[in-house]
């Protein structure tokens, strides 16, 4: 692997977030681990799993040539970390440009492995939800169960 260093899952998150709104594919892989076993799903109707590192690049290229006038504002709900695997679950509330308000919710799921480069995402589940939760206070337990 190679690019930047990733000194905690939430500095991965953060670059996670910012390619996605930059539409940056090249920030957005370097993200993800260079590896066989990845996965990622996107919450379009109908969407497959794409396991494996190339098959989650083309599923971004898919993505980010759709130029989506959106801005994403992740809320980490709970998040679970080890020394080598973390878990972040949350929401992605859906801003159009020019709105101020949500105008929908994803709920994520985000799974990061240590690496001897540092933390890369290992997986991505995003799925949409009705409209928004209340306001929870984010949990920053330790430890896998």
């Amino acid at each position: 692997m190679s690019g930047p260093v990733y000194s905690s899952p939430e500095a991965c998150e953060a670059a996670y977030y910012a390619a996605l709104q930059a539409a940056d594919h090249e920030a957005m892989m370097s993200v993800w681990a260079d590896t066989d076993d990845v996965v990622c799903m996107h919450p379009a109707p109908g969407a497959r799993p794409q396991v494996g590192v190339l098959s989650v690049m083309e599923g971004w290229l898919a993505v980010f040539a759709r130029a989506l006038d959106v801005r994403v504002e992740p809320l980490c709900l709970w998040r679970e970390t080890d020394v080598e695997l973390a878990v972040h679950v949350g929401e992605e509330r859906i801003v159009r440009a020019g709105e101020l308000m949500p105008s929908g919710v994803l709920h994520y799921c985000n799974s990061y492995r240590r690496f001897s480069e540092g933390w890369r995402m290992i997986g991505h589940l995003a799925t949409p939800q009705a409209k928004p939760s209340p306001p929870l206070t984010p949990s920053t337990s330790q430890g896998l169960h």
